[in-house]
């Protein structure tokens, strides 16, 4: 009777340990990569973004096999990989207070433009119903009818007739317009804040000719595969047991399964502490360090930016004025599609319809704190020869934690240095995404130094501040898409023609 229950004791424990592994596995390897179902727009961009290609390749993203629009900074801009002729599209939604997500359709292929929905419980942030121009709203309809409760999951629903469509949230109709669907169009999501939730589950596709999508958000796919490989891997386990214990050590069949069942057991807790800290809330702590990924952008080094400006502008100018920008990966364009859409490259093109002689210098390098600037200023200097230097920090001084004081002084080196070879300096209060409050002592430290030293200051963060909803402006907190660079050089144009007048 003992040995019968060790036998059975011995077969569950294996079938649950394997079961546990194979659900572990599968949490793990259950990514948006792997599922080949979306997008994300944020890894298209040239000056990429760090967590774009992460968001993608590790699992909090599909936490608990829901889509987490916040995980890895926010702002992600997931598309359906393939065309669609819907009519009918549904998915469950459930958001923190204060979150807001965007599910948007009728696209094109370049998903420069597109209608949208934007649901929200943030009041700086209202429901609406929009139509985008490369990022930029055309215009949009406002929806007080939105109710959400943030405890429980919600359903969005769209309809799609010949004419129009018809959203229903909860089965209640909240909202209709008048407008065609393209017969093949793109369809997907954009995330809002990185501090708050906001799931997707059960995202549902009917299409006109029958078709039906279903996406779960949890892999199938993987099951198989790892299951063959968790099973191999329980089964050299147990040959190796079988081997230390009967034939090396010469133990009864008995003992065997005794001893087998035993670290059955204990194995079965690590199986099943390991599966709960993968799905449970553990696995909101996963590990925050970008990678390398196969297929996905890379983020140049700081060695590869600072040797950059070095091979295209010291030694090098021609007569030409020289506006040298001091950043970091802002200044530098991180975010942006193309080169061109920089808001350095902005600003230069507007400035040389006046003087073609002119340059601007892109001196922004991704990680850069004021002290790492003004070490890379004093040795590029008299080698870059500028005319006018515009100072764009904050952000990177804040969250790094240098001290007020550490600040202000390394700002003051640089001004200091240009009045001696009368250079003009000119300080921008560096933008951020208006929910994000840690850099503002920063931010009130460098406007306080330009009016004691008597030096030009645009304030960008309030400029844009001003401007938060006219369009998708920000990938994250800090980095501005293709249309948040082209809002700043507008806005910068307009104060800088009057100080360099």
């Amino acid at each position: 009777m003992k040995k019968k229950i060790l036998i059975i004791a011995f077969v569950l424990s294996s079938i649950l340990i394997n079961v546990f592994f194979i659900l572990s596995a599968v949490v793990n390897y259950n990514t948006l990569h792997n599922s080949g179902n979306w997008m994300n727009q944020k890894t298209k961009v040239t000056r990429s973004v760090a967590g774009s290609a992460s968001f993608m390749n590790t699992m909090p993203a599909l936490f608990k096999f829901r889509l987490n629009l916040s995980k890895w900074q926010g702002y992600h801009e997931l598309v359906f990989n393939r065309e669609l002729n819907p009519e009918e599209i549904s998915f469950n939604y459930k958001m923190d207070d204060k979150q807001y997500f965007v599910f948007f359709f009728n696209s094109n292929k370049e998903i420069s433009q597109f209608s949208g929905f934007r649901i929200s419980n943030n009041e700086l942030y209202p429901s609406i119903f929009f139509h985008t121009m490369e990022d930029k709203f055309i215009d949009k309809i406002k929806m007080d009818y939105v109710q959400l409760d943030t405890k429980k999951m919600h359903t969005f629903k769209i309809k799609f007739l010949a004419e129009s469509f018809i959203v229903l949230i909860d089965e209640k109709e909240i909202f209709t317009f008048q407008e065609s669907v393209k017969a093949n169009s793109f369809v997907g999501f954009r995330g809002g804040f990185a501090d708050l939730r906001s799931d997707i589950d059960d995202f549902a596709i009917t299409e006109k000719d029958g078709n039906t999508i279903f996406d779960s958000f949890f892999n199938w796919k993987l099951v198989p595969k790892l299951s063959f490989y968790t099973i191999l891997f329980f089964c050299l386990y147990l040959s190796l047991a079988y081997v230390i214990l009967k034939i090396l050590l010469r133990l009864e069949n008995i003992v065997v399964i005794k001893y087998t069942a035993y670290i059955n057991f204990n194995l079965l807790l690590i199986a099943l502490f390991v599966y709960v800290a993968m799905y449970s809330h553990i696995a909101k702590i996963y590990p925050t360090i970008s990678k390398v990924y196969p297929g996905y952008p890379v983020i140049p080094t700081t060695e590869e930016v600072i040797n950059q400006i070095k091979n295209q502008y010291a030694d090098n100018k021609k007569n030409q004025t020289r506006i040298w920008f001091v950043g970091s990966s802002q200044t530098w364009g991180a975010g942006v599609y193309k080169e061109e859409d920089t808001f350095v490259r902005r600003i230069e093109k507007e400035l040389q319809k006046n003087n073609p002689n002119l340059e601007c210098i892109n001196g922004g390098v991704s990680g850069f704190t004021s002290k790492l600037a003004l070490d890379l200023y004093k040795e590029l200097f008299t080698k870059i020869k500028p005319d006018i230097v515009v100072i764009n920090f904050s952000h990177n001084d804040a969250i790094y934690k240098v001290s007020l004081e550490e600040y202000i002084k390394n700002l003051k080196e640089i001004v200091e240095l240009n009045r001696k070879h009368l250079v003009t300096t000119i300080l921008s209060v560096e933008p951020v995404e208006i929910h994000f409050d840690e850099p503002e002592a920063h931010r009130r430290a460098m406007k306080d130094f330009a009016l004691r030293e008597n030096i030009p200051l645009i304030d960008m963060h309030t400029e844009l501040a001003s401007k938060y909803d006219e369009g998708f402006l920000w990938w994250d907190r800090v980095h501005l898409t293709s249309f948040g660079n082209s809002l700043f050089a507008e806005t910068m144009l307009e104060s800088f023609k009057k100080i360099i007048k």
